[in-house]
């Protein structure tokens, strides 16, 4: 994110059509799920994984939050992130707009 920011200003973008859809993008979808990611993932679902490779019991809700990562969190992510990366990537490329 930095990066294109800086990029942005540097080559004055910044009012680009284009930036500003793949930026919308970015930060209303992919930043969301990743911060999502790291907290299910790396964070609750390691620690539900361990108590239960350890043979200790788990709680309900911990059972819960494990089974929405490994079920609905992934298919959502599986189903929006490859359609919305490829728009990135051409909205980056042809650095063209996509008119509605």
């Amino acid at each position: 994110m930095a990066s294109g920011l800086y990029l942005a200003i540097n080559y004055q973008m910044l009012g680009s059509p284009w930036l500003e859809q793949k930026l919308l993008l970015v930060l209303c979808i992919v930043v969301p799920l990743e911060i999502a990611d790291i907290a299910l993932g790396n964070w609750l679902a390691a620690k539900v994984t361990k108590k239960l490779y350890a043979g200790n019991k788990t709680a309900s809700w911990e059972r819960r939050c494990l089974s929405l990562y490994h079920g609905a969190f992934t298919k959502l992510a599986l189903a929006v992130l490859p359609l919305t990366l490829l728009v990135i990537m051409y909205l980056a490329t042809s650095k063209t707009a996509i008119s509605f």
